[in-house]
């Protein structure tokens, strides 16, 4: 699920600071993610909350990457570069999706599910 234009901290003509935006996108996810934590598929165990982001800034690319499951260590961190194609990989594996799609089939991309620390 993507927020829209007001809170998904890219800023808009009233959002033009990056505190605002930032703000805003914290507003949004403290509202929603709760809701997701008390669903049904969440409670029985059966889904994972990842929350991802699509883009780094010109002086790094490395971006924040949370993912919020009852299996998941709280404040487990991982040195694993992963990318957009880890994270399909991922929740393919974990849906049983077969065969895989596109480039998440490359051996060479890491699977979030593979990782100890998300333990998905």
């Amino acid at each position: 699920l993507i927020p829209n234009v007001a809170h998904d901290m890219h800023g808009t003509a009233t959002l033009t600071t990056s505190t605002a935006r930032i703000r805003a996108g914290d507003a949004w996810a403290s509202s929603f993610i709760p809701t997701m934590l008390t669903s049904p598929e969440y409670q029985d165990g059966r889904s994972a909350i990842i929350v991802g982001w699509d883009e780094a800034n010109n002086k790094t690319s490395v971006m924040p990457f949370i993912v919020i499951s009852p299996y998941t260590k709280a404040g487990g961190t991982t040195g694993v570069r992963y990318d957009h194609y880890s994270t399909l990989k991922g929740i393919e594996q974990m849906l049983r999706v077969s065969p895989l799609l596109g480039h998440t089939t490359d051996a060479a991309v890491p699977s979030i599910a593979d990782d100890p620390v998300f333990n998905l």
